[in-house]
């Protein structure tokens, strides 16, 4: 081992980095502690990423050109799952158009056939369907899918190892899933909307078993097909469905689980809503109340206070309802006192909504606080 560290180091000392290799070990070590520090989807980092890109596409190092391009266009993935996530826009703009411009160089070098063809179309249809294109989303990830699906049984024939084989599902079960949400979102207000619902059911469901069976039931990915498909349900008026889904797997979620407290807050979120839209508002509260429990915070300070707000916003109209107008107040008027430090125009928006529910509330009390309080 000591022999070959040595044999190595002799070998560059007789052919020393070239400047361009030099500029992307020092940019590697910058790229490390940014991401450390500032985090791997903080503007710097992302710029970083597409510098080092073009510095490895410079040396012909391809796929590590590709690799790092690909983190630096991750923020459109992330904005697509999270959709209130700000991301800037030019560096994964930036770095998404250096990653195809790779995959185009690799799929000339390898055939259009290759895996990393695939990935590339899979990432061209994220960005397609957070820009609103989801025909064009849709393509791109029925045409990732057929080379992942001709993949697998290569993979077999050719006895490849087991890992490989597996990275391959995982890849066909994250693609069904993309394609769903590329179909659930482009068919609304559509001739054959029922049909592409079903047909985006349908791909939930083997996403769903593809990852149960490659990662298990509590693992994150699970949850998160599962809230999809709970959000379908309840879209194509399957609403007693999508609440038994959501109440299934949040009793699946194992204690000890490292992200119980975000997959408990984003499942019990939206089984709330589907309480509230029941008008099933005690239920709906108690699990607000939870949910609430549950939140951990948010990348940033701002990030939590909007989401604690909203929570204490929904808690707020279902208390209206309830007749329960004093606790209503209460609860409207903590919350703007927590986003009254923002000044950022998110914050702004939901300071408006509570706005408007204090004085429905105040005007419900004036009218009918006097006569009824439904207690729960």
């Amino acid at each position: 081992m000591e022999g070959s560290r040595l044999r190595k180091r002799f070998a560059q000392i007789r052919c020393p980095l070239t400047d361009k290799e030099r500029e992307r070990s020092i940019r590697q070590i910058i790229l490390k502690a940014k991401k450390e520090v500032l985090g791997a989807k903080h503007i710097c980092t992302l710029k970083t990423y597409a510098d080092q890109s073009r510095t490895c596409k410079s040396l012909g190092r391809f796929r590590e050109a590709l690799l790092h391009a690909r983190m630096a266009s991750m923020g459109a993935k992330a904005n697509t799952v999270y959709p209130d996530n700000p991301v800037d826009s030019e560096s994964f703009e930036n770095g998404h158009r250096l990653e195809m411009e790779y995959v185009d160089q690799l799929k000339t070098m390898e055939g259009e056939r290759s895996m990393e063809h695939a990935i590339g179309l899979n990432d061209m249809g994220l960005v397609h369907v957070r820009n609103g294109k989801y025909s064009e989303g849709r393509i791109c990830f029925e045409q990732a899918l057929d080379i992942f699906e001709r993949k697998y049984p290569e993979e077999h024939k050719q006895g490849s190892q087991e890992a490989s084989r597996n990275a391959i599902v995982l890849w066909i079960g994250t693609i069904y899933t993309n394609l769903a949400l590329a179909i659930a979102k482009g068919c609304k207000g559509k001739p054959g909307e029922m049909s592409e619902m079903n047909l985006a059911q349908t791909l939930y469901l083997k996403s769903l078993d593809v990852y149960y069976h490659e990662l298990g039931p509590s693992h994150p990915r699970v949850h998160k097909i599962v809230n999809d498909l709970a959000l379908l349900y309840n879209e194509i008026g399957k609403r007693e469905q999508a609440k038994a889904l959501l109440v299934d797997v949040m009793g699946r979620i194992h204690p000890a689980a490292s992200h119980k407290e975000r997959d408990m807050s984003i499942l019990g979120y939206n089984l709330a809503k589907l309480y509230e839209a029941d008008e099933e508002y005690p239920r709906a509260i108690e699990q607000y109340k939870q949910v609430h429990k549950w939140y951990k915070g948010g990348v940033t300070a701002n990030e939590s206070d909007r989401f604690r707000g909203q929570i204490q916003n929904n808690i707020s109209l279902c208390l209206i309802e309830l007749g329960e107008y004093e606790q209503a107040i209460v609860l409207l008027r903590g919350a703007l006192n927590m986003l009254r430090q923002n000044d950022s125009g998110e914050e702004s928006s939901i300071a408006r909504t509570l706005y408007h529910n204090l004085h429905l509330a105040e005007d419900r009390r004036k009218k009918f606080g006097h006569i009824f309080s439904k207690r729960y």
